[in-house]
């Protein structure tokens, strides 16, 4: 598609759940464990969700993450001095990492960025049941309002409707 002499190259959805403690409680055929990320599992978390947003796809906007997107993360686990805070997920199972998510809060609300499933775990519950179990860990510190944004017409959006997750606002990418 064309506007003008710029191509559209995505369609970003953004979501919101307005109530989280009404979000469903999902489980998954896998049995893994969830934990927040420390400095301790940090360079653990960064490769899961380098190679989370790798594949085969070429059609996938996800398909692969440039190098200055592995450093910005590994910056993340920095302390700073910021009104913003941010969680990090790291999902388990077997003593291999299969899971990833990161949340940016602010008061009573919240974005989840980062979110991933090793491809040979895909199709068993997995998001959903990070996605519940995120909320509640959410939950606990007060959080309200959460976001995602994803790619419209991919997979991802219908899961997150699924979930009960409903599009607030459309961000289109062009290019010159």
């Amino acid at each position: 598609i064309t506007q003008g002499n710029f191509e559209k190259l995505y369609t970003d959805v953004w979501m919101i759940i307005d109530d989280i403690d009404s979000f469903e409680n999902y489980e998954s055929k896998i049995d893994f464990e969830l934990e927040r990320a420390t400095e301790k599992t940090k360079d653990r978390f960064v490769t899961a969700v380098m190679q989370g947003f790798s594949g085969d796809n070429p059609d996938d906007p996800y398909e692969a993450l440039s190098d200055g997107y592995r450093i910005a993360l590994e910056e993340s686990f920095c302390s700073i001095d910021s009104e913003y805070k941010v969680i990090h997920y790291l999902g388990t199972y077997n003593d291999e990492d299969i899971s990833t998510a990161t949340v940016v809060y602010k008061d009573e609300n919240a974005i989840i960025y980062n979110v991933t499933t090793n491809k040979k775990y895909q199709k068993n519950g997995v998001c959903k049941k990070m996605m519940s179990e995120i909320m509640k860990d959410l939950s606990s510190i007060g959080i309200k309002v959460v976001c995602v944004q994803t790619e419209q017409g991919f997979y991802t959006e219908q899961v997150y409707k699924k979930m009960g997750f409903k599009e607030i606002m459309l961000g289109i990418g062009y290019s010159k």
